[in-house]
């Protein structure tokens, strides 16, 4: 599900106005990215736990990625080893 699908789903579910269903989960994906970026654990319940990180590549990716290094949210755990990527 993308961004926009997950604004367009909320929106219809709850009979609200995209624009205001944005502003709001930019505001709490932000809000959780620089909590994270001050390295504290962020724990959304009954969701996830997010925490400061690098994503794992396996070294052929790593040798081509251009994101090597890069800060990036990564859950505490991942499902399937598919929700970072």
């Amino acid at each position: 599900m993308t961004h926009l699908e997950l604004v367009a789903h909320v929106a219809e579910r709850e009979q609200l106005d995209e624009k205001d269903v944005r502003r709001v989960l930019d505001a709490a994906f932000e809000a959780i990215v620089d909590r994270v970026a001050e390295d504290d654990k962020v724990v959304v319940g009954s969701f996830g736990t997010f925490k400061r990180g690098l994503k794992r590549r396996g070294p052929k990716q790593a040798k081509d990625s251009p994101r090597k290094g890069k800060l990036v949210l990564t859950p505490s755990s991942t499902m399937d080893g598919k929700l970072n990527g």
